[in-house]
């Protein structure tokens, strides 16, 4: 083969396939205090689960409404309007979560407010000083207090901390597809109150109650922590507390919100279903 061939053939790219360009696609978070996320693609339908800002996206269907799923929600999938979601990646750093039910972000040490995160909210610290961490986000490096951020590092948790917690929301209203402390539903309650603990259990009572991590309990063994289920409007696992001892658990209820309740109530008492230990979870 002649020199001036071989030249033609690299210069025209006869014999190979023209390489092409790849773009990497843009992750996108959620940019509302809390997001919807709707069972179709309008704001009448059914709402199915909800997000909290910053946490991140999987777009599956782009448009003005995007068919999205939740990797802290174990993949759960909903429709949400584009305008919620926002272009941003975090940069390396520790993960945290927001600890209270609602953390200010400041552009300084004692300084003006930004922006701030719900409940379970999950955050980059970047640094700190004094007593604020620097936390990354779609507005730049903002500080929030530590006492009101958790870092993720997969230590056990106590059932203590755990009922503490969750006895912190005692009144919160009932909604259907809640995960805030402006309103949960059942699930959604167990869901971040957990995941304010850096672990981020299954979304719904269901796939709570068959998740393969947790240990089956017998009703004359449960301790403080567990979970307890219960089959109420539907066949099957529909509903779900936390043991808190003595016959009492601590749930969202559809007609109290966050409250405490007895397994011997009738209602409860006809309806158990079974219960499960957390592994993570330590007395």
């Amino acid at each position: 083969m002649s020199w001036l061939l071989c030249i033609c053939l690299i210069y025209f790219g006869f014999g190979w396939e023209k390489a092409e360009a790849t773009e990497t696609p843009p992750v996108y978070v959620i940019s509302d205090f809390v997001a919807t996320l709707k069972s179709t693609p309008q704001a009448i339908a059914e709402t199915v689960t909800q997000a909290q800002r910053l946490d991140p996206v999987v777009i599956l269907e782009d448009g003005k409404w995007c068919l999205v799923s939740l990797p802290r929600q174990h993949n759960y999938q909903g429709y949400i309007e584009k305008k919620s979601l926002i272009a941003w990646q975090a940069p390396a750093g520790k993960p945290y979560v927001a600890a209270v039910g609602v953390v200010s972000l400041y552009d300084k040490p004692g300084g003006v407010f930004v922006i701030s995160v719900p409940l379970a909210a999950p955050l980059t610290v970047v640094g700190e000083k004094d007593n604020y961490y620097i936390v990354a986000t779609y507005q730049g490096n903002l500080y929030a207090y530590k006492k009101e951020l958790r870092s993720i590092d997969n230590k056990p948790v106590l059932a203590k901390d755990i009922i503490s917690l969750a006895k912190e929301y005692l009144g919160v209203s009932y909604l259907w597809g809640g995960v805030s402390p402006f309103g949960f539903d059942c699930s959604g309650f167990i869901w971040a109150v957990m995941a304010s603990f850096g672990y981020y259990l299954p979304r719904d009572a269901g796939p709570q109650y068959y998740y393969e991590k947790f240990l089956n309990v017998e009703k004359n063994k449960l301790i403080p922590g567990d979970l307890v289920f219960f089959s109420t409007y539907k066949t099957g696992p529909s509903h779900v507390g936390i043991y808190l001892g003595k016959n009492e658990f601590i749930n969202a209820a559809g007609s109290k919100g966050v409250s405490i309740a007895s397994l011997n109530n009738s209602y409860y008492k006809s309806r158990y279903l079974g219960a499960r230990r957390m592994p993570f979870v330590k007395q």
